[in-house]
């Protein structure tokens, strides 16, 4: 599942004690809020929300996604993979919840522990849904107990249409019909007698039209040995989905690119010094010439 970025630094074998957010929570720039049970707190952080309570080795995640519930049901019984040592397969079936929202039980591995968790992920009609991922250890793990702690959180979420704030709103002026451009490449000529060189080179173009669909260009070389492939993804006709800019979870502003195939990409913006990035990667903003967006 893409939506999810496991960083968890050993939740599953640490007990957490942060003291952040506790009872209701309520984040309106998303339109979702929600009760956190007596005795659990969470901490903010890497675009989630870690919720722990000191006696419960293990803890839960919170994330937002884009996913319609069809796309959630496709997603899940993908499993979950993010890097080495961090993968999770359905160790259930995917049950429907109510109208809008799955569940289901996942096993597999995170930081190369063995681990489990109870998993309820739902749709949100006016805007960003949002998953509640229970976890623990093997040897933590009471299947009945996190799935009742993930229905109780589940049971109290309400959804409500995001108050988009004035920086996205500013950002979705600015974004509409511009270029951006991700360009990023290196070669290296080889080393010793008869030795062939090497490299690659990657240049990302996303056309944000002001009718709130976007073109997706991807060019990738990589090269060996004096031979190259090349991979283009070429958008067609009004593109290849649509975008939005959307508050996230920490107040800042994120680009959400939805592709007609159900995939979705989400970039978080930042502004420094001038430049552009998304998710920590420098884009250059253009308008002009032979660097125009490609909006008709």
């Amino acid at each position: 599942m893409r939506f999810l970025t496991i960083l968890l630094a050993g939740i599953c074998c640490v007990q957490i004690s942060w003291a952040q957010k506790t009872g209701h929570v309520n984040y309106s720039n998303l339109g979702i809020e929600f009760d956190l049970p007596p005795g659990w707190t969470g901490q903010e952080g890497d675009g989630m929300l870690v919720v722990g309570n000191p006696s419960v080795t293990g803890g839960i995640l919170m994330m937002v996604h884009a996913y319609s519930l069809q796309e959630l049901i496709r997603e899940t019984r993908n499993g979950i993979s993010e890097g080495e040592g961090n993968n999770l397969q359905l160790a259930s079936e995917v049950a429907r919840l109510g109208d809008h929202a799955i569940e289901c039980q996942l096993s597999g591995v995170l930081n190369w522990q063995p681990a489990y968790a109870h998993m309820i992920s739902m749709e949100n009609p006016h805007g960003m849904g949002i998953t509640i991922l229970g976890i623990s250890d093997q040897g933590n793990f009471d299947p009945n107990f996190f799935q009742q702690l993930c229905r109780t959180i589940y049971q109290s979420v309400r959804f409500k249409k995001p108050v988009k704030s004035q920086q996205s709103k500013e950002w979705e002026t600015a974004l509409a019909n511009a270029r951006l451009t991700y360009m990023d490449s290196y070669y290296s000529g080889g080393y010793g007698e008869g030795a062939v060189g090497g490299g690659y080179s990657t240049r990302i173009t996303i056309d944000l039209c002001g009718g709130k669909y976007f073109k997706y260009r991807m060019n990738d070389q990589v090269s060996a040995g004096g031979a190259s492939s090349t991979a283009m993804n070429s958008s067609q006709g009004r593109g290849q989905g649509t975008w939005e800019v959307m508050d996230n979870a920490a107040g800042g502003s994120v680009l959400v690119l939805s592709f007609h195939n159900g995939e979705v990409l989400m970039h978080d913006i930042g502004y420094q010094n001038d430049e552009l990035y998304l998710s920590g990667e420098r884009y250059y903003l253009t308008r002009g010439g032979e660097y125009a967006a490609d909006c008709p």
